[in-house]
């Protein structure tokens, strides 16, 4: 509902620009949730593990969706499929990392209606790549109509001779549009995929291999770089949630009370978001393009939602601290043993996060 009454509809080309991901939320450590308890990891102390996977807005910022799994029952494949087919979105482009490679994926994007940007396995790590005649050069732009099946007949068996047209897999790998079961004298199932196999050069010597269903046309392959590099919008959404925000300062052991927490960081973040959003920036010229400094426009909202600052002082304090745009930054960060925060110390702990940052 809230998404909805700030929905700004921010498009490109026509399409909602889309970024799927997941990441680990390292929780207070509760041996007794063995769903989410991690003790096998090398150099690292036993703790407990959520995972988010998350449907990000990238022009307008904000999480559309998400699911919360625990560590042994994740599953993104599962979840990135329910918040397609729950979204409310017609006409979106789905931009998502290697973790996301599969038929079945792409299967249930195209039969949605959506678009697909897909970072993929180069041929020779058991991707999608593999089995398919490729150009032999360093870039190329490759359109597949590629028929899945899952039967060796004579009808299958001469066309599985040009792997460029039809490919067999077996009932063990998920394809959720063909039957597992069969009769002998069934009709044969064929489930055909429309899509470009681009490889596109990103630096000297350095390459990177994307499945996309997007017509060839509209989009060249510079833009679907150009457009694949946007989807670190939601890595850098993931560090503000989680030291902004403060989604890691978790009050309670009990699996219940630490998914109402996320959810509720979830909603802030958006919330501090749209109000951003809200915020008109005045135009300068300057050397760096300028955003709103989210970790000082969060203390902000918060202290609007608590009646400790108007909101015509909110907007002046939020328009005041901006930052210079810094794409794809990154931070390695390796979990340990964690408690949970007591409700009465809460105060405390974000004014030391805040400060710290």
């Amino acid at each position: 509902m809230i998404n909805k009454e700030f929905d700004q509809d921010l498009r490109y080309h026509g399409y909602r620009l889309m970024a799927v991901d997941g990441s680990q939320i390292h929780v207070p450590t509760n041996p007794n949730d063995q769903d989410s308890f991690v003790n096998w990891r090398e150099s690292e102390r036993p703790h407990n593990e959520f995972h988010l996977n998350a449907m990000y807005d990238i022009l307008q910022k904000n999480y559309t969706d998400a699911i919360v799994q625990k560590y042994r029952t994740q599953n993104e494949d599962k979840a990135l499929i329910e918040m397609i087919e729950r979204s409310p979105v017609p006409d979106a482009l789905v931009i998502c990392d290697r973790g996301y490679e599969s038929y079945n994926n792409m299967a249930h994007l195209q039969t949605s209606g959506w678009k697909y940007i897909i970072r993929v396995k180069e041929p020779g790590s058991r991707g999608i790549a593999d089995g398919l005649q490729l150009p032999e050069c360093e870039e190329f732009d490759f359109p597949v109509d590629l028929s899945i099946n899952r039967r060796k007949n004579k009808e299958t068996i001469e066309r599985l001779k040009n792997s460029n047209q039809c490919r067999y897999i077996p009932n063990k790998v998920k394809f959720d549009y063909l039957s597992k079961e069969y009769k002998r004298g069934d009709p044969t199932e064929l489930f055909t995929l429309n899509f470009r196999i681009v490889r596109i050069g990103i630096s000297e010597g350095s390459y990177e291999m994307m499945v996309t269903n997007l017509p060839k046309e509209d989009f060249q392959k510079e833009e679907l770089k150009e457009l694949y590099s946007m989807r670190w919008e939601i890595e850098t959404s993931f560090l503000n949630l989680k030291y902004i925000v403060g989604m890691l300062g978790f009050h309670s052991r009990k699996s219940d009370s630490v998914m109402q927490e996320i959810y509720a960081s979830l909603i802030m973040h958006n919330m501090t978001q749209f109000i951003s959003n809200c915020v008109q920036l005045h135009a300068k010229e300057n050397k760096y393009d300028y955003t709103i400094r989210f970790s000082v426009a969060a203390t902000i909202v918060k202290n609007l939602f608590l009646g400790d600052i108007s909101p015509p002082n909110a907007e002046i304090l939020i328009r005041r601290n901006v930052s210079p745009v810094r794409p794809n930054r990154s931070y390695s960060r390796k979990p340990r043993a964690k408690a949970q925060i007591q409700f009465t110390y809460r105060i405390a702990y974000s004014a030391a996060n805040y400060i710290g940052r």
